[in-house]
């Protein structure tokens, strides 16, 4: 599977186009695009307990029961077009960053104020790992 149509698209918070992408839009455009699913969005479900002091936007925190209507949650081996959810902070208490794993041990996500990007799943990005979300079979 060739991901190389969602690398370079500009960040644009909520959006969810080839004209901009935030994390979720990065995995919300991939799951239409490529497998007809429309994802359930977070900012809708999700239950915010915990606000990121530092840059005072809501973060996807653990409470995620609508999407999980259509995800279940999976350990290694990952698959392409599992959904990878990670911590921000070395305490793990705050769950803000999502990206599509894409194989070869990468996946795909978009950074704020930067373009979504192919990272390698190692090292810092591996450390932070919270779930990883496979879509079921009857979805």
């Amino acid at each position: 599977m060739n991901f190389s149509k969602y690398v370079g698209i500009p960040y644009k918070d909520k959006e969810r186009s080839f004209n901009g992408v935030d994390c979720f839009g990065v995995c919300h455009l991939i799951y239409k695009e490529e497998l007809g699913i429309n994802l359930y969005e977070f900012i809708e479900y999700v239950e915010y307990d915990v606000y990121d002091p530092e840059d005072s936007h809501k973060v996807i925190h653990q409470k995620i029961p609508k999407i999980l209507t259509i995800l279940d949650e999976v350990s290694k081996p990952f698959r392409v077009f599992d959904i990878m959810l990670f911590y921000k902070s070395a305490k793990k208490d705050i769950v803000n960053h999502i990206g599509v794993y894409i194989g070869d041990n990468k996946f795909i996500h978009a950074v704020e104020n930067r373009e979504s990007m192919v990272s390698r799943l190692r090292g810092y990005y591996e450390s932070k790992i919270y779930k990883v979300l496979r879509r079921r079979k009857d979805v």
